[in-house]
């Protein structure tokens, strides 16, 4: 009961938690919770802890909450309720039970991962993936006994008969035009655009599930060419596409949700590869290799990035990256980060974090600013502010329509909810999108 964002909430200075009606906020900010007077006077100049003492704060959290409504905003009929401050874990219980899928299919997942690790139970999607390509050829025009397996597999991932057969249907893709190859087969711009487009309703829940790949297509359709313009073009060249994704957990076990990205991305790209790399994916899964299609694969690799590139170099395991992604990064909470990012420094591959609030990416820009990954300063001008920095984040518009429970603060957290990279410049990220706060 005391972990109910609901009823309860948790002290920002002392972490002693409370009844929500007895605690106390910032006066200016209103973003953070205290339990008296005392720890609200504390944190504003936390001497333990300088850089965290709120005063150096306040100001930038004013901004988040001022947004906050922005990024709680999507087309579902849903969504205010699972968006809302005090949305918890026993609410999305009721309601996955009452939509008829708790614990089914893939959506256990959101509440546990599997046996040992992340890539435990993946077996139990055969007919969506698999170790043999050929099991997933559906290119016959006769009755075809994969294509029934696979509307069965879709069925017993997806728990709901109506997603399964709306997202087991080819959705329908602008023809390729001769000598003008495409990375992407279509142009959507957010939840909405995606949603009718595979004929759903705006009462399915999918988005839950689907902000993973969905972020990577937003990735490759509207960042990638701005950052990695020769990584683009030769993708296009190639035919051929490699991610690495690192740093990954619980995607892992939603693996058959990449699936979407064999219909994102167009036909003329003849071969896809996928690289999970996470230090708690089940050692049952480390190296093995899964097929989502016939031309799309995904690898998976149990250990740290930089440990995985000092293997790859020597066993020749992959393709070079194309673009890595790091999925909630968090650059700031674990430790093992800065080896990685100093390998990431030197590959000089187009590179994508994202991250579930402001607050986040900023710890994370200041990480990469200690390791010089990620300059403050222009190449003219005064040197770059907090505010700077927050003015070039995008805000994702396949963020997960999910509120991460916080009792301690006040503004939305979103899985992949805001987006950066370090080898944007502040001023191409301003003129980048329109897609920002």
């Amino acid at each position: 009961m005391e972990d109910d964002p609901e009823f309860f909430a948790q002290c920002s200075y002392c972490a002693r938690v409370l009844p929500k009606k007895n605690c106390l906020t910032c006066e200016s900010c209103h973003a953070l919770v205290y339990c008296s007077q005392y720890c609200r006077t504390q944190d504003f100049s936390n001497t333990l802890i300088s850089d965290h003492a709120h005063s150096k704060w306040c100001s930038l959290l004013s901004v988040f909450m001022n947004r906050s409504n922005c990024v709680t905003e999507f087309p579902f009929t849903f969504s205010d309720q699972t968006t809302c401050e005090t949305f918890s874990s026993g609410k999305l219980f009721q309601f996955l039970r009452l939509y008829g899928i708790y614990n089914l299919g893939l959506w256990k997942y959101l509440f546990h991962t599997s046996g040992s690790g992340p890539g435990e139970e993946l077996a139990l999607w055969d007919g969506l993936i698999s170790t043999d390509p050929y099991r997933l050829d559906y290119s016959s025009t006769y009755p075809n006994p994969l294509a029934v397996r696979e509307e069965v597999a879709y069925l017993n991932a997806y728990a709901s008969p109506s997603e399964a057969i709306l997202l087991s249907a080819v959705p329908p893709i602008q023809p390729s035009v001769p000598g003008r190859p495409r990375l992407l087969s279509v142009d959507l711009t957010d939840w909405a655009s995606f949603y009718a487009w595979r004929g759903l309703p705006l009462t399915s829940p999918v988005a839950f599930l689907l902000h993973w790949p969905l972020t990577i297509y937003f990735i490759l359709n509207n960042l990638l060419r701005h950052i990695g313009e020769d990584a683009y073009l030769s993708v296009i060249y190639q035919e051929s596409l490699t991610i690495h994704l690192i740093g990954v957990e619980r995607e892992v076990d939603l693996l058959p949700v990449f699936k979407e990205l064999d219909h994102l991305i167009s036909p003329d790209i003849k071969r896809v590869q996928l690289i999970f790399i996470g230090p708690t994916i089940s050692p049952v899964a480390h190296s093995t290799l899964w097929y989502l299609s016939a031309r799309m694969s995904a690898g998976l690799w149990r250990g740290l990035y930089h440990e995985f590139i000092a293997d790859d170099l020597r066993r020749r395991w992959t393709e070079t990256a194309d673009v890595i992604i790091g999925f909630n990064a968090g650059l700031a909470t674990y430790g093992t980060w800065p080896e990685t990012v100093d390998v990431l420094n030197k590959l000089g591959k187009p590179l994508f974090f994202t991250d579930s609030c402001q607050y986040s990416c900023l710890c994370s820009l200041r990480v990469l600013e200690k390791l010089k990954l990620r300059s403050t300063t222009g190449e003219v001008g005064p040197k770059l502010t907090d505010f700077d920095f927050l003015s070039s984040l995008v805000l994702n518009p396949f963020r997960c329509p999910l509120r991460i429970p916080s009792m301690s603060t006040k503004w939305p957290w979103l899985s992949n909810a805001f987006i950066f990279s370090p080898c944007v410049d502040f001023s191409l990220t301003k003129q980048m999108l329109d897609i920002k706060l």
